[in-house]
């Protein structure tokens, strides 16, 4: 299997620079997903891989081998788009053995590899329909099944499920991953959706305006942002702009709106007055009674419920805090405590209490 490796990679369409120096390893059978916003570069990654496009400054190398004047059909790479791009003259099984015939290969062996990847895609009899007979995801998988055809290295997705309903796109994420983990090909996969990227990734490089703000596993992603870009991005979140008290223990102590907090650095102590940022995830939060007896494990603001949002077996509560600022709770439906109205505490763990770099002296309280 392939690893692909880009060594300061700078894409540039006249004065603007698609990706910037980008440095990053895709490890043998791994499954990686470039994620992040339209114009953030990520396709442009995937089409350097691929060769469509050549990078204006750095390298990419598969397997060791610079890539650099290596033509799309020689880097031994399968591609899925996100239109699936099919043969709408085709059947199902010509469509899948397209690549094997360019190849010259014998009519019996392509029969027989059509037939195994068809059972491997669960679309064993309808080799004889046309795309057009076809669902969307149905469309997908025999996409797949043509990137597949010829034992590519490497496999590369760009969007794949973009174009179908949720509840499909869910069934076609675990669908993908297994078909990835039997194969034990080396996959970069391009998203913009956060969601996606967590269930299907062995590790995730959230990209931000050309470069890569950071990589890693997806549960280090999702409760160790080193940025508000990718705090924000994977995952709701709520702010609280505050200042460096100190250390005390493992937790470094801050002060928001005249209130002390925990947090958990990520790094090295920031100086005695330094502009940070507390970032909570929606799901730490736990509503309280405002007059209940105060727990000194866990930090706590008090403020007043002013919007609830049910969304089936949870409900996000929006609270305004005393000191004005807004925060977003996930607690169960039938709390009481979520309603209109309800004066409450907010309270949360030090250890779910990030502690990011302000951006600018904007969000400096």
């Amino acid at each position: 299997m392939s690893r692909i490796a880009f060594d300061r990679v700078v894409k540039r369409y006249g004065p603007h620079a698609a990706l910037r120096s980008l440095s990053l390893d895709v490890a043998e059978g791994e499954f990686l997903s470039l994620l992040g916003p339209s114009g953030c570069g990520k396709t442009t990654a995937l089409r350097l891989v691929a060769g469509f496009v050549t990078p204006s400054e750095g390298t990419i190398a598969i397997d060791g081998r610079d890539m650099a004047g290596v033509p799309p059909q020689r880097r031994d790479i399968g591609m899925v788009f996100q239109d699936y791009a099919l043969f709408p003259h085709l059947t199902v099984a010509e469509n899948v053995a397209f690549g094997l015939r360019e190849r010259r290969q014998r009519a019996a062996a392509i029969a027989a590899r059509v037939a195994e990847l068809l059972a491997l895609v669960q679309l064993p009899d309808l080799g004889g329909r046309y795309p057009a007979e076809l669902s969307g995801g149905q469309q997908q998988r025999v996409a797949l099944a043509r990137a597949l055809a010829f034992r590519p290295k490497l496999l590369l997705m760009d969007e794949p499920l973009g174009a179908l309903d949720l509840k499909l796109r869910e069934h076609m994420q675990v669908e993908i991953r297994r078909i990835q983990r039997s194969l034990g090909i080396t996959t970069v996969y391009v998203t913009h959706d956060q969601g996606e990227a967590m269930a299907m990734s062995d590790r995730i490089a959230v990209m931000n305006r050309g470069r890569l703000e950071q990589l890693g596993p997806p549960e280090e992603i999702y409760e160790r942002p080193q940025s508000r870009f990718v705090a924000a991005f994977v995952g709701k979140v709520s702010f609280l702009p505050v200042r460096v008290i100190g250390r005390e223990g493992d937790h470094v102590r801050v002060a928001w709106a005249g209130v002390p907090l925990a947090a958990m650095p990520s790094g090295a102590l920031p100086p005695a007055g330094a502009a940070m940022l507390v970032a909570v995830r929606p799901e730490a939060f736990v509503l309280q009674p405002e007059a209940a007896p105060a727990d000194p494990e866990l930090n706590a603001l008090a403020g007043l419920v002013v919007e609830r949002v049910y969304a089936g077996n949870l409900v996000h509560a929006t609270v305004r805090l005393d000191g004005g600022a807004t925060v977003v709770v996930e607690t169960a439906a039938d709390d009481a405590l979520a309603r209109d109205g309800t004066r409450v505490r907010v309270a949360w763990r030090a250890a779910k209490t990030m502690l990011l770099a302000a951006e600018d002296e904007k969000e400096a309280p």
